[in-house]
């Protein structure tokens, strides 16, 4: 998945003459490109297996040629002869080396994805030293990291994992240099030693941060403690193998060389302890592929399967994400598919869905500040016998929803990784504490302002006792109505904002011009409806900016019955100032058939400026908050207060 065009090297690289040969490296081997047992040993040089690693080692596919004379015979002769008896006693002729180069781009996506926090590894059905080398050109394994590879060993089985579990067969670890001598390819390790190893490296993390291992956090180039308790964990304190003296225990990569190796570990139950080690799995085949990745799903790590091929097409289907290079079978089972067939499409789809998780979370907020805001708004309105207007209904319910909503979708993704992660739960603290935090300031605020209404000497409290039922229509023309809508529809279009603001994982807000010109709009809107003397604008939206209880004579009422404002008559001398809406006409009409109440002022400039001044100041204070909740400083201020919770999950260095 990170090579790209091959080239072609036919030659025979243990010929004197052969540009490719050279002394071979002394390391242990996979079972060579073509068995020696089926091959003559008089044709069969004494280091071909060495050799055939030495170039695997080098990026190259290797594969053996060989011949046989089969002398004169018939093609149903041909036919009928067993593979066993045809592949037999062949005379070896050369090794044919395939290269497939690096490209270009592969090292710096690795690069970033590491960055980023994600964990690379490779999961390949080329042979070990193949894939060693990749995975060093790519930098997926550390520099100067000593790479452990895992085989299958022919001694005595080991007792079963499980009481009624068959037989297990030994692994041993050795390491996979780009050279050493015979006394390191003579040298192995148990599967028991290796964890032994990382038991120290853990303990060794933990004495760096300060905690026990058991606690210790994961520094650059640090490994990490093993998953839970492994049966072969040792005090820190014991000695290394001697295989492994002088390494530096954060610099140890594991690998596995074979399907049956693999199996092996699943067996003995240690390919789970070692997994967040395990750098390199080789000569994997399909179902192999789609086990390993399922150890990474169960253990709850968001998992992405990068693939080109039919082989990979169980693993692509069982990751959260899988990831097809091509446009073979590999397209058909993935949900996402690269048009540039480079690894680098990892880092769009990371970025793209760090960003799309985030998006959805602040969606999800608003819309729940959403139905926060406005049950007090309607609660409020309960209390006082009021109902907003039909136009601002409107303009909340059907413009600034959908519209706000719908620009919020087009929040753009951060142009680089960062090692840190959106939230992953509705519930969690982060998200709950946000929109909790935004709805204990809106009370606040709503209710100094509801205040500084009932306070101010002009206010005449809505007479909703003089209400008829069915008349809805009438209960919008009040002060009461003007200061709900002030106090909770400009912080709730300020939170489409705050919660679109970019921090780890979109771009900052501003670049989102739809949001922010939608968003600047309705804010402009508001604060004209609010700010603006009586004109058609604010009379279609009902703001108090206008006298609703404009004086009436009492000559106007009649004398033995209550005021009808269907039948009033507004044509009748000094009539015509009297008041349109039925309520306030009710209420000036003098006892016992009406309120017997006087007129009251149309809200002044002062207060409304006011009361603008006040909802600013909550919107600008939402955006505050959510810079605090929503970004690094939420965690840093759990970390401070003792509130987080340790990681139990194993932490996986990139």
């Amino acid at each position: 998945m990170v090579r790209g065009p091959a080239s072609l090297v036919a030659c025979n690289p243990l010929h004197p003459a052969c540009p490719h040969s050279g002394t071979p490296c002394n390391h242990p081997a996979p079972p060579p490109p073509l068995p020696p047992s089926r091959c003559d040993p008089a044709s069969l040089p004494a280091d071909y297996a060495a050799v055939a690693a030495a170039h695997a080692l080098q990026g190259y596919y290797v594969i053996g040629l060989a011949s046989k004379d089969m002398g004169e015979l018939s093609d149903e002769a041909l036919r009928e002869t067993p593979r066993t008896a045809l592949e037999a006693q062949l005379r070896f002729l050369g090794l044919l080396l395939f290269r497939n180069e690096l490209k270009p781009s592969s090292a710096a996506a690795i690069a970033e994805l590491k960055a980023g926090g994600v964990r690379t590894i490779v999961l390949t059905g080329d042979n070990a030293q193949c894939a060693h080398y990749i995975a060093r050109a790519a930098r997926i394994t550390a520099d100067g990291a000593t790479v452990l590879v895992a085989t299958l060993e022919d001694e005595p089985v080991l007792p079963p994992h499980k009481p009624d579990g068959p037989p297990v067969q030994a692994v041993r670890w050795r390491p996979m240099a780009d050279g050493g001598d015979a006394s390191a390819a003579a040298s192995s390790l148990s599967t028991a030693e290796v964890e032994a190893q990382l038991a120290t490296a853990a303990a060794v993390a933990g004495r760096r941060g300060g905690r026990g291992a058991g606690a210790a956090r994961s520094q650059p180039g640090e490994k990490t403690p093993l998953i839970g308790a492994t049966p072969a964990a040792r005090p820190a304190e014991e000695k290394v193998a001697p295989l492994l003296v002088g390494v530096p225990p954060p610099l140890l990569e594991l690998a596995v060389a074979s399907s049956e190796a693999l199996r092996a570990l699943m067996a003995s139950g240690a390919m789970a302890r070692l997994l967040p080690h395990t750098r390199i799995w080789a000569r994997t085949k399909p179902e192999d592929k789609a086990a390993i990745v399922s150890m990474f799903v169960e253990l709850g790590m968001v998992s992405t399967m990068v693939g080109d091929g039919g082989n990979d097409c169980g693993a692509l289907r069982t990751a959260h994400a899988g990831l097809a290079l091509s446009e073979a079978e590999a397209s058909v089972v993935s949900p996402f598919t690269s048009c540039t067939w480079s690894i680098g499409s990892v880092v769009d789809l990371v970025r793209e869905g760090r960003a799309a998780l985030a998006t959805a979370f602040g969606s999800y907020k608003f819309l729940i500040i959403y139905g926060q805001f406005f049950a007090v708004l309607k609660l409020t309105c309960f209390w006082y016998g009021v109902i907003l207007c039909n136009a601002i209904y409107l303009l909340i319910d059907t413009v600034t929803v959908m519209g706000l909503t719908a620009a919020m979708a087009l929040s753009l993704p951060q142009q680089r990784l960062l090692p840190t992660r959106p939230p992953a739960s509705l519930l969690g603290a982060r998200v709950v504490s946000s929109v909790l935090v935004m709805q204990a300031i809106n009370v606040c605020f709503f209710g100094a302002q509801l205040h500084a209404m009932k306070t101010d000497p002009d206010y005449v409290r809505w007479p909703s006792a003089l209400s008829v039922g069915p008349s809805w229509w009438e209960l919008g023309d009040n002060w009461e109505c003007t200061v709900i809508f002030a106090a909770v529809y400009p912080p709730f279009v300020a939170a489409s904002l705050a919660f679109s603001i970019g921090g780890a994982f979109r771009r900052p807000v501003l670049r989102n011009f739809v949001l922010v010109a939608i968003t600047a709009a309705l804010l402009c809107l508001a604060s004209l409806l609010v700010l603006l003397p009586s004109c058609p604008l604010t009379r279609v939206f009902h703001i108090a900016s206008e006298q609703f209880n404009t004086p009436c004579p009492s000559s106007c009422y009649p004398a033995d019955a209550p005021v009808d404002a269907s039948l009033f008559d507004y044509a009748a001398a000094d009539c015509d100032a009297c008041p349109r809406n039925a309520v306030w006409l009710a209420y000036q009409q003098p006892a016992p058939f009406g309120g017997g109440g006087g007129p009251s002022a149309a809200m002044g400039f002062p207060f409304r400026l006011r009361l603008w001044a006040a909802s600013a100041l909550e919107c600008v204070l939402l955006v505050c908050v959510e810079l605090v909740l929503g970004g690094r400083g939420f965690e840093a201020l759990r970390a401070r207060l003792g509130l987080r919770k340790p990681n139990t999950r194993p932490v996986f260095v990139p």
